[in-house]
């Protein structure tokens, strides 16, 4: 075959590729609930039927696919020596509200094609290969991410499962069993450390990094924890006619403190690396002639240094104290 007639076949297999993985990402897309962007959350039916397209493809492709009892669907391609451990990628197939149709998907989508090239091509590797599609990553319905993969890691008790509960009062525990899944074994039964041999993660970047300086792919070499709040403002809810300024025990004035500390906290140059985010405010009664009287925050620090990512909770909480002090509103947390 002349170099012309090898980089025209190049070509069309590389087009027929990437026809296949925006099919598939359209496909994903479509498992939705009704609105803007996707929604399509953990230990739902509709993760489920994301899981059942996966697993389709990947048979497929000739791979074996079985779920394990956390709801993680994996698929393996056999490798020629039997005693060496798998080599895995993968990413996670549920969404946040109204999230983006690439988010975690790319990532599966692309182990997806991998291994259909893999067959069409009959290459056969020493390592057996895992392609995984994680269930229950984002922490949008019970305020935990990485469940699946931390189940995986033995790091989730069954109580943790119990405890955990979405904003209609569903636990963890409660909606995994909805799904056909049994919350006792997905706790005691973690992935064994030795079938593996390493892992590797494709994810788009979920900011503007490698937009700004121009750089089409990037190696993750830090990965931030994440410490997770949930404080509870108790004011005076009184008519805003009838209430002078002074003396107000406005909750939500308190709390509208607090987010502005978290900014300014992670702003400052001694806090380079530190996230801190309130993403969600639930303000009691919620009427525009009513001084709120209940506000339930929602606070998300996160950075690469484990002390100072809970050095910076901390003191966020202190302030939010004594902004609550000053204010004659109560904290709990």
């Amino acid at each position: 075959m002349t170099s012309d007639a090898e980089a025209a076949v190049v070509v069309q297999i590389g087009n027929a590729s990437s026809r296949r993985v925006r099919e598939r990402l359209d496909a994903l897309a479509q498992l939705s609930e009704p609105g803007p962007g996707v929604s399509r959350l953990c230990y739902t039916q509709l993760e489920r039927e994301a899981h059942d397209l996966f697993g389709q493809w990947m048979r497929e492709a000739g791979c074996t696919v079985e779920t394990d009892p956390a709801g993680n669907t994996i698929a393996t391609r056999p490798g020629t020596e039997k005693d060496l451990g798998a080599l895995g990628t993968g990413s996670h197939l549920d969404s946040v509200y109204n999230g983006g149709s690439f988010d975690g998907t790319v990532g599966v989508v692309a182990g997806v094609e991998i291994a259909h090239l893999l067959q069409e091509a009959d290459i056969h590797t020493r390592h057996p290969l895992r392609f995984v599609a994680f269930a229950g990553e984002e922490g949008a319905r019970f305020g935990q991410a990485c469940i699946g993969s931390k189940l995986a890691a033995g790091m989730t008790s069954l109580n943790d499962l119990n405890t955990l509960a979405d904003r209609d009062g569903i636990t963890l525990a409660a909606a995994m069993r909805s799904v056909g899944l049994d919350p006792v074994k997905a706790a005691a039964t973690p992935w064994k450390p030795d079938e593996w041999s390493a892992f590797v993660e494709l994810h788009i970047e979920q900011g503007s990094v490698l937009q700004d300086t121009g750089n089409q792919i990037g190696l993750v070499d830090l990965i931030s924890g994440s410490t997770r709040l949930q404080m509870t403002l108790s004011g005076r809810p009184s008519h805003t006619g009838g209430t002078p300024m002074r003396g107000r025990a406005d909750a939500l004035v308190a709390a509208s403190e607090s987010v502005l500390f978290a900014e300014h906290l992670a702003l400052d140059s001694a806090h380079r690396g530190t996230r801190a985010t309130v993403g969600k405010l639930t303000v009691e009664p919620n009427s525009i002639t009513t001084i709120p009287g209940n506000v339930a925050l929602a606070l998300d620090v996160r950075d690469i240094d484990a002390d100072r990512q809970r050095e910076a909770a901390v003191t966020i909480v202190q302030r939010t104290l004594a902004a609550c002090k000053r204010r004659n509103v109560g904290l709990s947390a």
